[in-house]
């Protein structure tokens, strides 16, 4: 690992990869045993929007760019 900012921001990505998939499974299994599928469903959705903004953190930029031009603020 080199010592410079972009090696810090890849170790912090992949840190945040194994720590929001730990949360998933003990999450998963907690609301599995409780039997609370609702509970269940709304956490793996989270989880996953969470997920999507760190497995692939260019989408950020993508998604403001397309909030601004669909708004009408611009203008």
């Amino acid at each position: 690992m080199n010592l410079s900012f972009e090696g810090i921001y890849d170790w912090v990505r992949e840190q945040g990869k194994w720590i929001l998939l730990t949360a998933v499974i003990v999450i998963l299994l907690i609301t599995a045993f409780r039997r609370q599928w609702m509970a269940m469903v709304g956490s793996l959705i989270g989880l996953s929007f969470i997920g999507i903004f760190i497995y692939n953190p260019d989408i950020i930029e993508d998604l403001g760019t397309f909030l601004s031009d669909n708004t009408g603020l611009n203008n």
